[in-house]
């Protein structure tokens, strides 16, 4: 791929919320790849996962687990490419309460040329260890995203952020 530009989008202050957008000059987002490059959080052990995610091509929105509080930012590296790709799709995948695993549909893709590119993951709350509370995401398939979870005993729910890029 011939690289174009690249943006830093820092989403600060999330002082008791769990999202917030930042403003971005103008990029193709079929042609845009975002990468989650952490944050810092709150204190409670959910604001420590983070999570970036493209909203539209002017607008990139940092969550983090838990509400956060006045220092807490999300941090985002934006890169545009002028060719090489043929398609962006993003989603989140929602681990439910007692599960290990959930999966979401996608556009069908060429398994040998797409990558699968983790963009963070929340929890709701702090009661959880890392095990139970992050995960890791796969193209399980050409139609499927298989995001996977430590363990099943759980009393929460957590989200995951994904991107699956397909190369020319």
């Amino acid at each position: 791929p011939t690289f174009i530009t690249s943006r830093n989008a820092v989403v600060n202050n999330m002082n008791g919320v769990g999202s917030t957008n930042t403003a971005i000059s103008a990029v193709n987002l079929n042609k845009t790849i975002l990468f989650n490059a952490g944050g810092r959080t709150g204190s409670s052990a959910a604001d420590t996962r983070t999570a970036s995610l493209m909203v539209n091509s002017t607008t990139v929105r940092g969550i983090v687990g838990g509400t956060g509080d006045s220092n807490s930012y999300a941090n985002a590296q934006v890169l545009e490419f002028a060719q090489g790709m043929t398609s962006v799709q993003s989603g989140s995948i929602t681990i439910a309460t007692g599960s290990t695993s959930n999966t979401l549909t996608i556009t069908s893709v060429d398994t040998s040329k797409s990558v699968v590119i983790f963009s963070g993951g929340t929890a709701a709350t702090s009661t959880q260890a890392a095990s139970t509370s992050m995960g890791h995401v796969v193209l399980t398939n050409a139609t499927t995203v298989t995001a996977t979870r430590g363990a099943s005993s759980v009393s929460q729910a957590i989200t995951l952020y994904f991107m699956v890029v397909t190369f020319v």
